[in-house]
């Protein structure tokens, strides 16, 4: 029994179809279909051994037979042919050849942008890109990672024009050393609300208007201290308080940047309070474990001319005193 395979050799550099048309090569053990539609063309399927499908137009102006050729593709006009033979198998290596269909395709515009960040409240800014932003966020490439949480202040550049704005840090990208040459790494930042920003400075204002300047603040630790002889508190007076400062000897050393609570009792006097801010420390024990007997804070008055007005009738008793 004869067999239904036909064997085509492979063609030479190029070759072209009697209709003119451009071609291209593939497999001859590709299954091929035809479908003849109302408006005179021809379209066909085909399926490489490879398992990828190409969709094809052919012409009916003369139904297509290949024809081998030394020409290069695009080919010249030729003559119409007969009607193709019907669907050949053949091995690898054995080619025909198709017309080709061009795919359109959408041309993309990408652009850098330029971001320098810093986080906020500090003056230090660090240098990064973007080709990923929306209107509620970014990614910035930089080798610069911040935590996730950080609040940053972001300015996009593009040429002339550009803009600033304050987000969070709500991603991290970090990439291993190796890879770092062909992927990038940074953050992705998630812009802040205005009315999240303008509810936060309202808060801010009416917790501070709430607050009595000069008034120690709530359940803070009070320190008292006590003068006997007008001589030593003038003397305290002038060279401490006037300046607005106050060295409190104490064994209950507070923490650098405390608010704490004074109490100062003037000789032959009514005390009074204030609030100040530890700025220096003297532990109890020396370095050697010994005990040290001038161990204390000093602290900053936060409202130095009330405490300096509440001590003028004390401050004028002592100097008659003294005269």
């Amino acid at each position: 029994m004869a067999s239904s395979r036909r064997m085509v050799s492979a063609p030479p550099a190029g070759c072209r179809l009697a209709s003119g048309r451009c071609m291209a090569l593939i497999p001859l053990n590709s299954r091929l279909s035809y479908a003849r539609t109302a408006g005179g063309l021809q379209k066909g399927a085909v399926t490489t051994g490879l398992g990828r499908r190409i969709l094809s137009t052919f012409s009916d102006d003369g139904p297509l037979r290949p024809s081998w050729s030394a020409t290069p593709y695009p080919p010249t006009a030729a003559p119409a042919c007969r009607p193709p033979p019907s669907p050949v198998v053949g091995w690898p290596g054995v080619w025909r050849c198709m017309v080709s269909e061009r795919i359109p395709r959408a041309r993309r515009h990408q652009r850098r942008l330029m971001v320098a960040f810093r986080r906020k409240g500090s003056t230090k800014t660090l240098n990064g890109f973007t080709t990923n932003v929306s209107t509620s966020g970014m990614f910035v490439a930089t080798g610069r990672l911040l935590p996730v949480g950080t609040r940053v202040e972001a300015e996009v550049r593009y040429q002339d024009q550009g803009f600033v704005v304050e987000a969070e840090v709500i991603r991290v990208l970090q990439q291993p050393h190796e890879l770092r040459g062909i992927r990038f790494q940074g953050i992705g930042l998630r812009f802040l609300p205005v009315a999240d920003l303008v509810r936060e400075l309202i808060g801010g204002v009416e917790q501070r208007q709430r607050a009595v300047p000069g008034e120690p603040a709530p359940q803070t630790e009070v320190y008292r201290v006590s003068f006997d002889d007008p001589a030593t508190f003038l003397r305290v007076y002038d060279r401490d308080l006037t300046t607005g400062g106050l060295y409190v000897l104490t064994e209950r050393a507070a923490e650098l940047g405390e608010r704490v609570a004074v109490e100062l009792l003037p000789p032959g006097g009514d005390a009074i309070r204030f609030e100040a801010k530890v700025v220096h420390k003297s532990e109890s024990k020396n370095a050697d474990g010994t005990r040290n007997l001038l161990a204390g804070i000093g602290v900053e008055l936060s409202d130095r001319d009330s405490v300096l007005a509440a001590l003028a009738p004390a401050i004028a008793r002592c100097r008659r005193q003294s005269a």
